[in-house]
Order: structure tokens, then C-alpha cells, then sequence
């Protein structure tokens, strides 16, 4: 019973110990989110002046269109007074006809443009809608599961250096050594990992990278990521 109740008060030491790291812990994740937040409003802005671009561009086609229906109908107009006008020479019916052929030939090619342009213009707000809610979905992820990977992983996000990287680090991998860290460095811009320690085998890490760009679950990067790292770190102690 004694060994218990001194059990129990070591263990409340340690927690008490662990205090300000986890302080410097949530200030970083602060840090971290607001950096998020950022980048968020930053690639809204860059999408509101995409599709700003968009509807310049749709305006201009707008008016190419009026001015084309202007022309046709004008070049109508002419062709209807020639037709009125003509003689019997089958040359200038001929030559009608080629006018008449080239033009439909021209409508039809500027409604196909037309239609190519609506396809690219609706396939860019599709991305644009996509991506804002996977930033929106990884935000509320991010908020959600960061202070349990904290407590259940004993993990830490560090930020900044080339390109913002950000580095996850874990610790309570080593059942002979809770305080012993492992890593991995992940570059947001390119989704890819460039860094880990131990060292992990490439075709682990491009799989775990694959299913993360498949389904943007940052904590299922975290766990998986992990999950190696601690495998890694027990062969490296095995060996």
C-alpha cells in the first residue's frame, strides 16, 4: 500500500514536471493554428482573385460573342441583299454559298471555344470549392485531435525553417526510454516527407503519403507515421 501511495505521488511529480512543457506545447500548437489560419486567408485570397480572373475573362468572351452576333448579323444582312441583287451567274451563287459555308464553319468553331472555356471555368471553381473545404476540413482536424495526440503520443509540432516545414515529433515510443524522440519533417507545399528519424524505408513512406493524398486525414498521417517510427526505433535498438 505504501508502494502505491509513493507511486502515486512520483507520478504526480512527473506530471507537475510536464506542466510547463505542455504550456510550451499548447503555445506552439496556438502558434501553429494561427499560421494556418493565415495561409487559409491567404489561398482565399489568391482564389477569390482567380475567380475575379475568371470573370474578367468570361465578361471579355461575353462581349466577343456580342460582337460576333453583330457581325453575323451584318454579314447576314449582306448576304440576304446580295441574294436579292444577284444575276443569274451560278459563279456568284457559288460564291454565296462559300461565304455562307465559311461562316457556319466559323459559328460553329466559336461555340465550340465557347463551350471548352465554360468546361475550364467550371472545372477551376470545382478545384477552388474542393481545396477551401479540405483547408476548412484539415483546420477543424487540427483543433480537434491536437491536444490528444499531445496526451495520448506525447507529440510536439515544430514549424518554420525551409519552406515552412513542419516537424512532428514523438516521444513514449521506447517502452526502456519514455523521454527517447523520434521525427519526421513534412513539406505542406509539395505533401511530401522529407525527412525521418530513424531513417524509414521509402516505399513505407510513399505509401502512408499515398493514402494520406488520397483521403487529407492529418491524423492519420500523424498515427501512421508513428506507428513506423516506433517499429524503426526498436529493430535500430534490436540490432
Amino acid at each position: 500500500m505504501a508502494g502505491s501511495k509513493h507511486g502515486l505521488e512520483e507520478s504526480i511529480e512527473e506530471f507537475e514536471k510536464l506542466k510547463p512543457q505542455m504550456d510550451s506545447l499548447r503555445v506552439k500548437v496556438q502558434e501553429h493554428l494561427k499560421n494556418i489560419q493565415s495561409t487559409l486567408i491567404s489561398k482565399r485570397a489568391t482564389y477569390e482573385k482567380a475567380l475575379a480572373e475568371l470573370n474578367n475573362e468570361e465578361r471579355e468572351l461575353d462581349k466577343k460573342i456580342r460582337d460576333f452576333e453583330k457581325l453575323e448579323q451584318q454579314l447576314r444582312q449582306e448576304i440576304s441583299k446580295e441574294i436579292q441583287d444577284r444575276d443569274n451567274s451560278s459563279m456568284k451563287v457559288k460564291e454565296m454559298k462559300v461565304q455562307e459555308e465559311q461562316l457556319i464553319e466559323q459559328t460553329s468553331k466559336f461555340q465550340l471555344d465557347i463551350d471548352k472555356v465554360d468546361e475550364e471555368i467550371e472545372k477551376r471553381l470545382k478545384e477552388v470549392t474542393e481545396e477551401r473545404n479540405t483547408l476548412t476540413n484539415q483546420r477543424t482536424i487540427i483543433d480537434d485531435r491536437t491536444f490528444q495526440y499531445e496526451e495520448l503520443l506525447g507529440m510536439r509540432i515544430e514549424t518554420g525553417g525551409e519552406n515552412n516545414q513542419i516537424s512532428f515529433i514523438f516521444n513514449n515510443v521506447d517502452p526502456d526510454d519514455f523521454e527517447r524522440e523520434v521525427y519526421f519533417v513534412l513539406d505542406p507545399n509539395q505533401y511530401r516527407i522529407v525527412e525521418t528519424s530513424p531513417k524509414l524505408d521509402e516505399a513505407a513512406v510513399t505509401r502512408i503519403m499515398d493514402e494520406f493524398r488520397s483521403h487529407k486525414g492529418i491524423s492519420y498521417l500523424w498515427r501512421d507515421m508513428r506507428k513506423e517510427l516506433a517499429v524503426a526505433a526498436t529493430n535500430a535498438k534490436h540490432s
